[in-house]
C-alpha cells in the first residue's frame, strides 16, 4: 500500500496532509514567524474582546 492509498483508507484520514520532502519544514517556519506577528499583537485582540 501507498503513502496516499494508506492516508485514504484509514479510519480517520487527515483533513490536510503536507506531501513532499520539504513542505513541513516550509510551514514550520512559516508558522513560526505568524506566531511572533500574533504574540506581538496579542494585546490588542484581547482589547477588542472586551471586557
Amino acid at each position: 500500500m501507498g503513502p496516499l492509498t494508506e492516508s485514504v483508507d484509514t479510519e480517520q484520514p487527515p483533513l490536510r496532509a503536507f506531501l513532499g520532502s520539504s513542505a513541513l519544514d516550509t510551514a514550520r517556519v512559516v508558522y513560526k514567524e505568524r506566531l511572533h506577528t500574533w504574540e506581538q499583537w496579542n494585546h490588542i485582540a484581547k482589547a477588542a474582546q472586551g471586557a
